[in-house]
């Protein structure tokens, strides 16, 4: 199997001889890689693009009723494209029962919210902005759940942090969340995004199974604003404009209805 930096290597050797040669383009291309991991690569590559002059675009806040996103929380938000990519199957299936956990721009942005939505967030003061569209509550996926929240819903939305952990973490909570045959929606990293992306995606298929949860629909169709602090981390990159560059995998997953014969 191909090491990670040599993979990418050749992805980009290949994007330059096939006449891609800015490194935003390529960079967006690659679907999450680390932008770092690109420049150092690019500028190799293609020495004399790595030396002309870019402008920085400055932040992009597509929110601006919501505050900065915190590193804290790694809160990374989608763009309002696939916002409504990502709601527009969500809504046309028309739920009872929603929860948003862990992601209140989607809950923010969806059009049938009502008495029978419920937003779940560790993050007080983007509750807030909620509060006259749906219920809230605030609550870290780290804790038990309430009793009375457990398998109440007909669908759960989610978009965590990109930590292996975190994924699982997220899932986990969804599943208890849903009703038997409910439907979990959650975002994942491409499959370039990091060196370890590759076994972790065959673990997790492998603990969606040991969970009883069926992987319904996955597709590479998500991306996400630049927040202040990702900024900040590469604005040394002459190259870094600031221009939305990570994007993933959305998928959904059902709880089975069926127990599993042993």
């Amino acid at each position: 199997m191909i090491e990670h930096s040599e993979g990418l290597r050749i992805i980009i050797e290949k994007r330059l001889s096939n006449g891609m040669r800015d490194y935003g383009g390529i960079l967006k291309s690659m679907k999450g890689v680390d932008p770092r991991e690109v420049w150092d690569i690019y500028k190799d590559f293609n020495p004399s693009g790595a030396q002309k002059k870019y402008n920085k675009i400055g932040l992009t806040n597509s929110y601006p009723k919501f505050s900065e996103p915190h590193p804290a929380y790694s809160q990374w938000r989608l763009t309002p494209e696939s916002t409504k990519k990502a709601l527009e199957t969500i809504e046309e299936k028309n739920y009872p029962f929603i929860c948003f956990l862990g992601c209140p721009i989607l809950a923010s942005n969806f059009d049938q919210a009502s008495s029978r939505t419920l937003a779940l967030d560790i993050d007080e003061s983007n509750l807030k902005k909620l509060k006259h569209y749906m219920h809230i509550e605030k609550y870290d996926v780290n804790d038990e759940l309430a009793e009375n929240f457990n398998g109440k819903f007909d669908c759960v939305v989610s978009d965590p942090p990109w930590y292996y952990d975190d994924i699982k973490r997220f899932v986990a909570r969804g599943s208890e969340l849903v009703k038997e045959g409910g439907t979990i929606y959650f975002s994942l990293p491409g499959l370039l995004t990091k060196p370890s992306i590759v076994k972790e995606r065959l673990d997790f298929q492998k603990w969606l199974s040991e969970s009883r949860l069926i992987v319904d629909s996955m597709s590479p169709s998500v991306e996400y604003e630049v927040p202040a602090f990702e900024y900040n981390a590469y604005f040394d990159i002459p190259a870094f404009t600031g221009d939305s560059w990570r994007t993933g995998d959305w998928g959904s997953v059902r709880s089975s209805q069926f127990k599993t014969e042993k």
